[in-house]
């Protein structure tokens, strides 16, 4: 199917256009609501910019930040996207060795066992809202650990203590992950030892407040690949 550049040029341009009127629409409402849609606006102009202008041959479109606040949070928001991104590709990597290796997450059976036994315990105790309640469980999906648990074992990743040294380290990158997309970033002392410990690359100031920066994304990436490498009788 031929890229319709024209067609993606016009639609991201429109979009732009009408994001830019939303940063100010609770300015006379709230001083402290008005920055959150200038943080969201900015940030989606800033990232569609870069690409409508590979498209269009860099013709005629730049951004000017009206203060540095404003490139703290476009900053922040490509840190977040960074993160998330980095465990949604490994998770991604992780479903697929289970698709072709024909490996089942467990983690819906063990669900449904535990909430079957509550109900069946329970008796009449239970009202009909808190049974739909147990009844749901075994429904959501796998969470990321329980995808790298089914994945990664002994015929995959032999050695347990090279297993358990990766889930480590995916547990702490999930740590980095949470605190980075969030307004609160402080981290809790045990957190903290484990961002240290995976050798995580973000920097905590004094009230244990994680910051992120752009030395993070290399050393992040090295180590998924050394991982992946690291996976054995993979097709």
């Amino acid at each position: 199917m031929t890229l319709d550049k024209a067609g993606l040029i016009k639609e991201i341009d429109e979009a732009i256009d009408s994001l830019i009127p939303l940063s100010n629409f609770s300015q006379d409402k709230s001083a402290v609501l008005s920055p959150v849609p200038q943080i969201l606006v900015n940030n989606m102009v800033s990232l569609l910019t870069v690409p409508v202008n590979a498209l269009d041959e860099n013709r005629g479109r730049g951004i000017i930040f009206a203060n540095e606040t404003s490139w703290k949070e476009l900053l922040a928001s490509i840190h977040r996207y960074f993160f998330s991104n980095a465990l949604i590709a490994v998770e991604v990597a992780l479903m697929m060795i289970c698709r072709q290796k024909g490996y089942t997450v467990r983690h819906t059976d063990r669900d449904r066992e535990i909430a079957a036994s509550i109900l069946e315990k329970s008796g009449d105790i239970l009202n009909s809202r808190e049974r739909r309640f147990l009844n749901s469980f075994g429904r959501r999906p796998p969470a990321f650990i329980e995808w790298f648990d089914t994945a990664v074992n002994e015929e995959t990743m032999p050695d347990p203590e090279e297993r358990k040294a990766w889930r480590d380290y995916f547990e702490a990158l999930s740590i980095a992950r949470n605190k980075v997309s969030h307004a609160d970033s402080q981290v809790t002392e045990e957190q903290k030892t484990k961002l240290l410990a995976a050798n995580i690359p973000v920097n905590f100031q004094e009230d244990n407040q994680v910051r992120s920066n752009v030395y993070a994304y290399k050393p992040v990436l090295l180590e998924i690949e050394r991982f992946l490498r690291s996976l054995q009788n993979i097709q």
